[in-house]
């Protein structure tokens, strides 16, 4: 079993990560990722203050990808899911509003993020349709998490996942105040 977590950028994968970490999978990330939290136009935020937990692109294109993560935890970019090798794996698919989604991804790269962006004016369309995709392949377990649930009931949203984690540790990593662009909060 490799476990994954996915979702589209600025869902709440990188918290996942870290919760899921401290309950007792072992993640692997490549901590050069972390430079993509550098945003030299403000100062004054920041990303993924914790960490971004991602790999390089090329190592989901890697021979011995299986191997190599075979029991491990990764972050891995929904586009890339239906190109990976056959294997079991458990994925935690983050879900989150478009329009927060648009809001922080505006924030995190003000200058234009063209392609993704247009991905959430058809959100609703588009999860469930990759979702089903991939369960049709047979080899992926994917359960789904609103990010918003995650910062509101940390507990309760652990407690359901099945996942060999400490469901109360992972819990203990979510951080409220890290949840900006919220709905009608700005």
């Amino acid at each position: 079993m490799i476990y994954l977590v996915s979702g589209f950028d600025r869902s709440g994968t990188s918290m996942m990560m870290r919760c899921l970490i401290t309950g007792g999978l072992v993640g692997v990330h490549d901590h050069f990722q972390d430079m993509s939290n550098m945003i030299p136009d403000d100062p004054n935020y920041h990303p993924n203050p914790n960490g971004f937990y991602g790999l390089r692109i090329t190592e989901f294109n890697r021979p011995d990808f299986v191997e190599e993560y075979n029991g491990k935890l990764i972050k891995c970019p929904w586009r890339n899911l239906r190109k990976l090798p056959r294997h079991d794996y458990n994925i935690v698919f983050m879900l989150r509003d478009p329009y927060e989604i648009r809001t922080s991804m505006n924030k995190f790269i003000p200058t234009g993020w063209k392609s993704d962006r247009a991905y959430t004016y058809i959100y609703d369309w588009l999860v469930p349709a990759i979702l089903e995709k991939l369960r049709s392949r047979g080899d992926m377990m994917i359960q789904t998490i609103l990010y918003a649930d995650v910062v509101s009931s940390p507990q309760k949203e652990f407690d359901k996942l099945q996942l060999p984690i400490n469901s109360s540790k992972a819990a203990f990593m979510v951080q409220p105040e890290l949840y900006r662009f919220r709905v009608g909060y700005d």
